[in-house]
C-alpha cells in the first residue's frame, strides 16, 4: 500500500473515531448531558478528517493520472496502457 492510502484510511479511522467517541458520549450521559461544545469539537473533528481523507485520495488519483500519461518505458509492458481520468474529490476542486 502506497504512503497516500495509509494517510487517507488512518484519517477515515480518525473520522470514524470521532463520530462513535462523539455518539456514546450523546447516548451513554442520560443524567447530565454532555457539554455541547464537546460534541460539537467531535463533529467538527469527524468532518475535518473526511475532508482530509478526501484531499490525500484527490491527490493520489492526481498522482495515478500523471502516472498514467507517462505511458511505459522499453522495459514496460506490451500491451498499452489504460485510460485513466482522476476525479476531484468531493470537497477538493
Amino acid at each position: 500500500m502506497d504512503h497516500l492510502t495509509i494517510v487517507a484510511l488512518a484519517l477515515t479511522g480518525g473520522a470514524l473515531l470521532a463520530a462513535v467517541v462523539g455518539g456514546v458520549a450523546a447516548v451513554m450521559v442520560n443524567a447530565s448531558r454532555p457539554a455541547p461544545a464537546f460534541l460539537i469539537a467531535c463533529v467538527v473533528a469527524a468532518l475535518a478528517c473526511v475532508v482530509a481523507a478526501d484531499t490525500v485520495d484527490a491527490a493520489g488519483e492526481q498522482r495515478a493520472a500523471r502516472i498514467a500519461a507517462q505511458g511505459f518505458g522499453e522495459r514496460g509492458c506490451d500491451y498499452p496502457a489504460p485510460v485513466y481520468s482522476a476525479t476531484p474529490g468531493w470537497f477538493t476542486w
